[in-house]
């Protein structure tokens, strides 16, 4: 069983590049998250990798989906979040960082100045991040899916359209997704809550 408790999951994040396009890949995804009370805000370094540097996947071509996270920050539904570049000169980060992007690093910093949590898919970001003097709430987004199918957010078909979604941007996270969704549908099953009564954003889109 998991280590990952699918029961909590800390609503306001900063998230760093991989993780938000892990989430935002998915419409149907990112629309549940938030429906469910989910926010999120980047630094100015991860707004510069989602926008100037080259994304690129074996799917579909990002610019879609870069016109429609511009929209979400240009409503204010995902905040920039200012960090200070005094922040930035933590020692510890610096000596250790050489695994890590700035935007990694900055977001990281932030939620931790902040006390919002870290959202991250990134390995070496993650542990990294955990092992910060005074770190912030680490999470991923299989931690997200597992905990919106345990608030009955989310579907098991929802995930399947979510990996789906993904995949179609040449991201694939169908098996951590899936794991997550069937852990925490034992989870359900242990407290006797009902399992299937969450919303299918994905059947909502088509």
């Amino acid at each position: 069983m998991s280590s990952t408790d699918y029961t909590k999951f800390a609503r306001g994040n900063t998230a760093d590049s991989c993780a938000l396009w892990n989430l935002f890949s998915s419409p149907s995804f990112y629309a549940s998250s938030r429906a469910a009370g989910c926010y999120y805000c980047i630094t100015r370094f991860v707004q510069y990798e989602l926008f100037t540097k080259q994304s690129t996947g074996k799917g579909q071509d990002y610019s879609r989906l870069k016109l429609g996270l511009n929209n979400e920050i240009s409503a204010g539904s995902i905040t920039l979040a200012n960090i200070e570049i005094n922040d930035l000169q933590d020692a510890q980060v610096l000596a250790r960082s050489r695994h890590n992007s700035m935007g990694e690093i900055s977001s990281m910093l932030f939620a931790r100045k902040s006390r919002l949590a870290f959202l991250s898919d990134d390995g070496w970001a993650m542990k990294f991040a955990t092992a910060l003097r005074d770190a912030p709430t680490v999470q991923s987004t299989p931690h997200l899916v597992g905990w919106l199918v345990y608030q009955n957010a989310l579907t098991e078909s929802g995930v399947a359209g979510n990996v789906g979604e993904l995949a179609s941007y040449g991201r694939s996270l169908h098996g951590r997704y899936e794991l997550a969704s069937e852990q925490a549908l034992e989870l359900c099953d242990a407290k006797d809550r009902p399992k299937s009564q969450g919303v299918d954003w994905t059947a909502s889109q088509s």
